[in-house]
């Protein structure tokens, strides 16, 4: 019975199940479906996991806490982290912000990006727009931003969420559902590199601020490589470029600034996952790291100028990363 909503076409899908999500926050639903998909992210790290587990490397479970808390306060943060006991820590308030950074640029692109585009370019309405949905996915994205420094409660009545949707309006929330995984991914793939490369390291007390910033590169670099090394056909390897440029595009959110004491300036780090990526010119992932900048520029009122005159994306999004540089004093 627990599989019935795979096939259902009508009513409401509710994923909740209370003896077993735990968690106050719509997001708990895919605790333990993006625990096992990051385990499980290739055969090779997944015995790499288990090496480290066997050997004291790494605790045997990931850590997701719960409550309703923003995700940075005074003297906290509640981004993911490693202790010292090589314990890796996320907590369910920052992935329910990655989930609506997710959902919304990924309707926002289709809906605002890639329906107009493709509609212009065979001359006629192949794909039509919904107002509803782009109105949602900015709602979605307010909410998100807003839980970065005050946590305020997910309207699930209104609010589109993992949890809990109606079955004949099911593909959008789905389909977020796995660029999030992807997202977290990475996100987990970044923090496991510390775990097994540079952690050690932090106990000796030798590392600098220096060490710190290329043990960041490092990490970023290999996530991007594990996640795309796991990747099964093409399809899954489009999900998993638009999951690594998401998680990314998530840093920018939390500030103005792309600017950071001991890592790299969030464009650089976008920039470098792109290239690992090595996408062609019209691959959609140029288009969906412009639409989240673009909605970031546009929260704190930056002023980018998004030009039309350009080629394809690509060029689009190296001309706003300069600009970027330009007003942030990056360059």
């Amino acid at each position: 019975m627990e599989q019935d909503w795979v096939n259902q076409k009508t009513g409401v899908i509710n994923h909740y199940n209370p003896k077993q999500d735990l968690g106050d926050q719509p997001v708990r639903t895919l605790h333990k479906i993006l625990k096992w998909m990051f385990y499980t992210s290739s055969e090779e790290i997944s015995k790499e996991i288990y090496d480290l587990i066997v050997g004291g490397g790494i605790q045997v479970e990931i850590e997701i806490e719960v409550g309703n808390e923003a995700i940075f306060q005074p003297g906290k943060s509640l981004t993911p982290f490693v202790d010292s006991t090589k314990q890796l820590k996320i907590h369910e308030t920052f992935l329910s912000y990655v989930w609506c950074i997710s959902y919304s640029l990924y309707i926002l692109y289709n809906e605002e990006v890639s329906y107009p585009t493709i509609n212009k370019n065979v001359g006629y309405e192949k794909y039509k727009q919904s107002p509803d949905e782009i109105r949602k996915a900015y709602e979605v994205l307010s909410y998100g931003i807003s839980i970065i420094n005050k946590f305020v409660e997910w309207d699930k009545d209104k609010l589109p969420n993992p949890e809990i949707y109606m079955a004949d309006n099911r593909d959008y929330v789905e389909q977020s559902n796995i660029i999030f995984t992807e997202a977290m991914k990475w996100i987990l793939a970044h923090e496991y590199t510390h775990i097994r490369d540079h952690i050690d390291q932090f106990k000796n007390g030798t590392v600098t601020n220096s060490h710190i910033f290329d043990f960041e590169r490092e990490a970023d670099e290999e996530a991007t490589k594990i996640i795309l090394k796991g990747t099964k056909n093409r399809s899954h390897r489009m999900l998993a470029e638009g999951g690594i440029v998401v998680a990314l595009l998530c840093l920018f959110y939390f500030k103005k600034e792309t600017t950071a004491r001991v890592h790299p300036h969030n464009e650089d780090r976008l920039t470098a996952a792109l290239e690992i990526i090595g996408a062609d010119e019209d691959s959609y992932i140029w288009g969906l790291a412009c639409t989240g900048l673009q909605l970031w520029s546009e929260t704190y009122s930056l002023g980018i100028n998004f030009k039309k005159d350009v080629s394809n994306f690509k060029e689009l999004y190296y001309d706003v990363v300069q600009q970027i540089k330009k007003t942030q004093n990056t360059v």
